[in-house]
């Protein structure tokens, strides 16, 4: 499945791509702008070499949650969608998907990951702060759409078109978000709790937990750290 989030800057985007990607088997993310540290995932790779190598030696049905930060990642980005389509059997992850694609246009290894990545086990998580600007390849296949807070008229209306769902995410507050399937939305929350940490009572490490607005009890696991930032 595709899942596709948008939301503007600091709504809950980053954090649910977080929360979400820590409970998957193997996770393949392209890390944009280096906002996704060993907090996240297992291993951060920084060249091709490198990246290459970790799945040549890769075990089969081996678990794994790592990351790509390339130098320039306009550079690298097809190259990697090619890679996790050839690998199979891995959620491949994308933040501020916008900067590869074009509402037109979608990059030639990124199309053919869209198209059949099912057919070799690969799902893809997708997030950009305006919904018109992504490739239309993306939403047209998008199986669950998570819709955090925006405010310009033209991406609801584009809401509209593309998740069949009319509803007003201008007045979400932040962490509040919308989850699209199926033609049928739901109301969620991720549910922020801090604990102090270490020997100073100000460090705080939130707790996070994907809930509807009824759940109001704390996480089963405690041990589950995020940074809610974007």
């Amino acid at each position: 499945m595709i899942v596709t989030v948008f939301g503007t800057r600091g709504s809950g985007k980053s954090t649910f791509i977080k929360s979400t990607i820590k409970k998957l088997p193997r996770v393949f993310l392209y890390d944009t702008l280096g906002e996704y540290g060993t907090d996240t995932v297992d291993q951060i790779f920084y060249t091709k070499k490198e990246l290459a190598e970790f799945f040549l030696t890769l075990k089969k049905n081996q678990f794994f949650n790592i990351s790509y930060l390339p130098l320039v990642p306009e550079d690298d980005f097809d190259w990697s969608a090619r890679v996790a389509l050839a690998v199979g059997g891995v959620c491949f992850v994308v933040d501020e998907i916008d900067l590869y694609t074009k509402p037109s246009y979608c990059p030639p290894g990124l199309r053919k990951l869209i198209r059949y990545g099912r057919h070799y086990g690969i799902d893809m998580i997708t997030a950009s702060r305006r919904p018109p600007e992504v490739s239309r390849e993306i939403t047209a296949q998008t199986g669950k759409f998570i819709l955090f807070r925006m405010h310009e008229p033209a991406d609801q209306a584009y809401i509209r078109s593309v998740a069949g769902v009319n509803i007003a995410t201008q007045n979400l507050e932040q962490f509040e978000y919308y989850q699209v399937e199926g033609g049928r939305a739901e109301k969620k929350k991720l549910k922020i709790w801090f604990k102090v940490t270490g020997e100073h009572q100000g460090s705080q490490a939130p707790l996070i937990q994907e809930s509807g607005p009824e759940a109001e009890q704390e996480p089963e696991d405690p041990s589950q750290e995020e940074n809610p930032e974007d």
